[in-house]
């Protein structure tokens, strides 16, 4: 097993028009544990237990909180054949509300939204569950894992109808809420031969996100498709992918439906002095297609879409 203890200070000081939450530092200290038992030969328990103790302080806005926080784990898992892990875990989570979440009051240029917070926030609770299989090979590498936790006191900011100076007035609010979805991945070097081999690639995940008596969470990204290949030949690797998004229709109140798209690109490395040398010249495109593309987890989705077709060529030296 390990054990350990961590402690981290932080300061933020924001000046000018744009600053819309007070300075304030935060001071975390904690101590943790992780043991792994072997049980029969073919099965691991994992144990973890966390304490940490979170202190917020912003001095101008007369405010100073201090968090207990207590976290921890349970997992079973069996190897019942070489490569195949395949098992399930309990995690109990807690977090300190971010000083943001709390003492936010104007408008947040990044997000385009007049944040409020709420100095009463306690902390944010989580019990989930996880089950997962893992498949490792040499050339072969696959997983899936579905999770499911429920939340006491989710800390959300919900729109509340109401604009300041043209803006869409958001306050950081508690409700339970439940979260759902898998993610899946997986590699396999399909071809072999000297000095080259083909590799190909899959992933896919999914989120579904429920706030009690509300609706859906906001900002959830749907499903998610992506899948690739590279080619290596010698000191030479081509690579393309293409990651698939379905349209969103489930959203927070107030929140616009996104469409869904399809995101293309390629990519060259050159290693003229060998894999491990020190130069490589890179030609790399994204978007080649240029798709007009919005994700669902941005805040700024509706007038800032992802970037268009991307073609550079840069050189990295190693020394």
């Amino acid at each position: 097993g390990r054990s350990g203890v961590h402690y981290t200070w932080r300061e933020l000081a924001l000046e000018g028009d744009e600053a819309f939450v007070p300075d304030y530092t935060v001071e975390q200290s904690g101590v943790f544990t992780l043991q792994s038992i072997p049980v029969f030969g073919i099965a691991t328990i994992d144990l973890a237990g966390r304490y940490e103790r979170s202190a917020i302080t912003a001095r101008s806005a007369a405010f100073d909180r201090t968090y207990d926080l207590w976290s921890g784990a349970a997992g079973l898992s069996f190897e019942p054949a070489d490569g195949l892990k395949i098992g399930a875990n309990f995690v109990h989570g807690a977090r300190a509300p971010a000083p943001e979440e709390m003492l936010s009051d104007g408008l947040h240029v990044a997000t385009q939204a007049y944040e409020r917070g709420d100095r009463t926030l306690g902390i944010e609770k989580s019990d989930g569950f996880e089950a997962y299989a893992h498949y490792d090979l040499p050339g072969a590498h696959f997983s899936l894992t579905g999770y499911a936790t429920r939340f006491d006191g989710y800390i959300a900011a919900l729109p509340t109808g109401e604009t300041i100076e043209g803006f869409p007035v958001y306050r950081y609010t508690q409700v339970p809420a439940r979260y759902r979805g898998f993610e899946a991945a997986g590699d396999v070097r399909a071809l072999e031969w000297s000095g080259g081999d083909l590799t190909l690639e899959a992933s896919a995940d999914y989120t579904r996100a429920q706030l009690s008596g509300i609706g859906p969470a906001p900002r959830i990204p749907p499903l998610r498709v992506r899948g690739g290949a590279s080619v290596r030949v010698g000191d030479v690797r081509l690579r393309g992918d293409v990651e698939w998004n379905d349209r969103q229709e489930r959203v927070a109140n107030l929140e616009t439906p996104v469409d869904g798209f399809t995101l293309v690109g390629a990519g060259i490395d050159w290693h003229p002095w060998g894999e491990d040398g020190p130069l490589a010249i890179l030609l790399d495109a994204e978007n080649l297609f240029d798709v007009t593309a919005r994700r669902a987890a941005s805040f700024t989705r509706d007038f800032v879409p992802l970037a268009g077709r991307d073609i550079r060529i840069s050189v990295k030296l190693d020394l």
